[in-house]
């Protein structure tokens, strides 16, 4: 048996009437993914990338229960390059029904408190999730093959250059590290816009928090967005300053973890690793025109 619920049931009456508090926070989860709503952005994770969209994008919710099991859809509607619209469903589904519907329900009386609000606008992107997001697999996979290069390379030479070859693709690959460690410090001071926002939560990791923060670009969008760079602690204050990137919004860091001497040890990676390629390199130049001289 298959029953579907209609996307506006529950989302009318004096419930969510005027001077009523009206829920601004619903979260489901489930095989597929995880749907959320938080404030006026829902979200859809699933696989390594999180949908985000203004309530405005949201075109309706409906519930699907089949097989003891409740089918969550959240569909929202994308805007082409050419000006064509599409609707995609994100669907989740779980054993437990009533948050199932309690989802749909809030959802939806969201989505209708927003499409009475004439200065709402509709807009849906994409941020990857934390962890083995494409990029990181991507870079991983560059590591793992440098590493297999740097090992074949230094089995391969034989003599006095074995050695100074080897440092030198160590310094190399401290050198990338420091890079990608402070890459969000060099594009955020460079040309980052600085503003005030609100930490939504926090994603607890191993020895480090990544937080994620909402606020408002100059050009007035509203965007949430995980910090680029991990801390050490969370935030004494739930509304602290960031600094974005204007060319792509969804890169943001919190200023004070962009001070200098937060990043003495990536600084001091860099710096070894800029001496070994060096010394390396000369030793190698040395080898090399001894060898040719003989």
């Amino acid at each position: 048996m298959v029953r579907r619920s209609s996307p506006a049931t529950g989302a009318r009456g004096g419930r969510y009437g005027d001077g009523v508090s009206r829920p601004d926070s619903v979260i489901f989860e489930g095989r597929g993914g995880s749907l959320r709503l938080d404030g006026g952005t829902v979200s859809a994770a699933r696989g390594g990338t999180t949908v985000m969209a203004s309530l405005r994008a949201v075109h309706h919710v409906d519930v699907e229960e089949s097989g003891g099991r409740a089918h969550v859809h959240l569909h929202i509607t994308e805007e082409g390059a050419d000006g064509s619209r599409s609707t995609t469903a994100y669907t989740v589904r779980d054993g437990n029904g009533a948050a199932a519907h309690a989802f749909r329900r809030v959802v939806t009386a969201a989505v209708e408190h927003a499409r009475r609000d004439p200065e709402a606008r509709a807009e849906v992107r994409r941020v990857e999730a934390p962890g083995w997001s494409p990029r990181k697999r991507r870079w991983v996979t560059v590591t793992v093959l440098y590493a297999g290069l740097v090992i074949g390379v230094s089995a391969a030479v034989d003599g006095p250059a074995r050695t100074p070859l080897f440092v030198l693709h160590v310094g190399l690959a401290f050198l990338g590290v420091a890079g990608v460690l402070l890459w969000p410090l060099v594009v955020l001071t460079s040309r980052g816009v600085s503003v005030r926002a609100d930490v939504v939560r926090y994603h607890h990791l191993s020895r480090t928090v990544r937080p994620r923060y909402r606020y408002t670009t100059a050009d007035g969008v509203v965007i949430t967005a995980d910090s680029a760079v991990q801390l050490f602690s969370t935030h004494a204050s739930d509304r602290v300053d960031v600094t974005y990137d204007p060319h792509r919004p969804e890169f943001v860091a919190c200023r004070s973890a962009l001070h200098g001497h937060r990043h003495i040890p990536e600084f001091l990676c860099a710096a070894l690793g800029l001496w070994w390629t060096l010394a390396s390199a000369a030793q190698l130049t040395a080898t090399a025109a001894a060898a040719l001289t003989h």
